[in-house]
């Protein structure tokens, strides 16, 4: 195999600057670590970084390059950090190159998960003709970020090795140690353990999966939060916006880390189911609906009540057909399988926060629109007013006292200002979002202002 290296920027074009680091020479001692590393594993590079930008792809294509991985800091006026691989298209090979290298630093640097980005416009991802990614390792302007980039440099550079060993499929142990180094209860693997395994005629992922069952391996956070799912069975106190709540709680009881995302906002706003679903597919965590559930994993319901496709209720899947979760009608906490309880046409699918394995049931719903009228207040709904903004229940339950049908009354709210004037765009910390920011982003950085809100709710001066 040969692998192309490319250091952004070079010896006239610094790049972005920040706290004395300059992009292109971070770049460049990555990058020359980084070839170390693959020589080492039996991997021929080239590492070229130049200021003749135009040539780089021409001379990775001749040279005949198998892959192509070009390094860069990245810069957002410091409010943003975080790590990024840019790609020329989605469902490509450039893209699973580029999730394996983008899962590799987030595990060995800790960086805030930005995913996957396309980009067909970039120039040496539209130029060459091998499955080619240009990594944004950190943002060279944030404190925190910068501290990484002028600290772990060999971090960064041994995070791309084995993300791209990954791709490959070189040594196939090694992927141990850049996806499924740590088990369920958070301790490594013994290699031993692997080994015996292996020798008895287990793949490496069927061998870690069995592991997982395991006494051993097993998450004891796990199972106590599945103790503790099981003490509230029958208890209130949620809310009829309380589904998101209750997930939030058994992951927080269960020490998973997604339920620490769903607290503090960090990634988003992840109450919102929408939201759930979207950062899952975008970071590897989604299990489509026949997949089945493990115990533990958040399911992703669509209800007879929302009228708009996708999901719109979340449950926890106890791993053997039947589910924990917040009946939003009746503000208590059921396990039931969903067609004794949760109006659910259908599993969307899960997210994958859980441990070991079993697979999930579905069926009709047994309860009427009517029946289940309380998640209309529930943040996760996906009926939305014209303004975004979800339906109040009080709001529905004094029209349906006044003799409107559930689905008139809806019709009746959507008309009036309240669920038709522009929501005020506020971050996660409760305040507006300053529009010099706003600006900064969508004028000097090409943002949308979609995309711009979204990168401001990442930052610490929206979240705190």
């Amino acid at each position: 195999m040969k692998v192309f290296i490319n250091p952004g920027h070079g010896t006239n074009d610094p790049g972005a600057c920040g706290f004395g680091l300059k992009e292109a020479k971070v770049a460049a001692k990555i990058g020359a670590i980084l070839e170390r590393k693959l020589n080492a594993a039996g991997i021929e590079t080239k590492n070229l970084q130049t200021d003749e930008f135009g040539s780089i792809p021409v001379i990775a294509n001749e040279w005949g390059a198998d892959l192509f991985v070009s390094i860069h800091c990245n810069a957002a006026n410091a409010v943003a950090r975080g790590t990024e691989v840019l790609v020329y298209r989605f469902n490509s090979q450039g893209a699973t190159l580029g999730e394996k290298v983008q899962e590799s630093i987030v595990a060995r640097l800790g960086t805030v998960d930005r995913g996957l980005k396309e980009r067909p416009g970039l120039y040496v991802l539209r130029a060459t003709d091998m499955p080619s990614i240009l990594i944004e390792t950190a943002f060279i302007d944030e404190a925190r970020d910068n501290a990484l980039l002028a600290s772990r440099q060999e971090d960064f550079a041994d995070a791309i090795s084995v993300g791209i060993l990954a791709y490959a499929g070189i040594n196939a142990l090694s992927d141990i140690a850049s996806t499924r180094k740590i088990a369920p209860n958070g301790e490594p693997y013994d290699q031993n353990d692997i080994d015996y395994l292996l020798g008895e005629g287990y793949t490496l992922a069927d061998a870690l999966s069995f592991l997982d069952t395991t006494d051993k391996y097993s998450n004891s956070d796990m199972k106590a939060a599945a103790e503790y799912a099981e003490s509230r069975v029958g208890s209130t106190g949620y809310g009829n916006n309380g589904c998101t709540e209750w997930v939030r709680r058994f992951l927080l009881k269960a020490n998973h880390p997604f339920g620490q995302l769903m607290t503090d906002g960090s990634q988003g706003n992840l109450m919102w189911v929408p939201n759930i679903m979207d950062y899952a597919k975008a970071h590897g965590l989604w299990k489509e609906a026949e997949e089945g559930g493990a115990m533990g994993d958040i399911c992703l319901l669509e209800t007879n009540y929302c009228k708009a496709d996708g999901p719109d209720h979340v449950v926890v899947a106890c791993g053997d057909g039947n589910y924990w979760g917040n009946s939003s009608s009746r503000n208590k906490i059921v396990k039931s399988s969903i067609a004794g309880d949760y109006g659910a046409d259908n599993v969307y699918g899960y997210v994958a926060t859980g441990s070991g394995a079993g697979k999930a049931v579905s069926g009709k719903c047994s309860r009427t629109a009517a029946e289940i009228v309380g998640d209309a207040g529930s943040t996760s709904c996906v009926n939305l007013a014209p303004n975004g903004m979800v339906y109040e229940e009080n709001d529905i339950q004094y029209l349906v006292g006044e003799g409107y049908t559930v689905d008139d009354a809806i019709i009746e709210l959507s008309k009036s200002p309240k669920y038709n004037s522009a929501p005020a765009r506020i971050a996660p910390n409760g305040k507006p979002y300053e529009q010099n920011d706003i600006d900064y982003l969508v004028k000097k950085c090409g943002y949308t202002l979609d995309a711009a809100i979204s990168e401001l709710s990442m930052a610490d001066k929206y979240i705190k």
